[in-house]
């Protein structure tokens, strides 16, 4: 009994190798765009988990910060009370712009004679505007603390402004600024605590958040 040769068509080797082409053309297809699908997807999820932990530790940034302005507020009003010394609300501020090194900068502002009652006697001295009211700004820069006279346009600044008409802590909306006697530019936010004593508004502390 002779053997049967096996025979194949070139024409069904072709079709199948069009059809086999073709299968893992669309098999290609499918799974990428299913994968880009859930990659997507995944995306979407790992945006939304960065947000969430990016607004948890600004939240958290901001309330140390106002935590620290309002102990500043308090302590400054003890200073005063006691009769302490000017020299001593600005090592106040250096202290905690050293102990807290993510603020760009701490300061004070107070309505005329309204520390000691004694402006006068400081007027044109060191640290002081020509009028002598107790007002300076401490800031980081190029890993040194520099400070600032406060000048009277400071008054109507709204860091000072806004504390001043609410009579409770406030979070200035960012802005750009330069600290008097320095050019360089900062663009920050500023977060303000009232000093009140008696019903009556002495001036404000705050701290700069670059």
């Amino acid at each position: 009994m002779k053997e049967k040769r096996l025979y194949t068509s070139t024409k069904i080797a072709i079709w199948a190798a069009v059809f086999t082409a073709v299968f893992f053309i669309f098999l290609f297809l499918f799974m990428g765009i299913n994968m880009r699908e859930y990659i997507y997807d995944d995306s979407k999820e790992l945006a939304k988990e960065i947000s969430r932990s990016a607004a948890v530790q600004t939240e958290r940034y901001f309330n140390s910060a106002l935590m620290v302005a309002k102990s500043m507020a308090k302590r400054a009003l003890l200073i005063r009370e006691h009769n302490g010394s000017r020299e001593r609300v600005r090592e106040m501020l250096v202290y905690e712009l050293t102990a807290n090194n993510n603020f760009l900068g701490a300061w004070t502002l107070w309505e005329p004679n309204a520390f000691d009652g004694n402006d006068s006697q400081f007027a044109g001295k060191p640290l002081h505007d020509s009028k002598g009211t107790l007002g300076n700004g401490y800031f980081l820069y190029n890993d040194s603390i520099h400070v600032e006279v406060m000048s009277d346009k400071e008054y109507l600044a709204t860091y000072y402004v806004l504390p001043k008409e609410k009579r409770a802590e406030t979070v200035t909306t960012p802005y750009k600024w330069r600290y008097a006697g320095y050019n360089k530019q900062f663009y920050g936010t500023s977060i303000s605590v009232p000093l009140i004593y008696k019903q009556s508004y002495l001036g404000a502390v705050g701290l700069d958040i670059d």
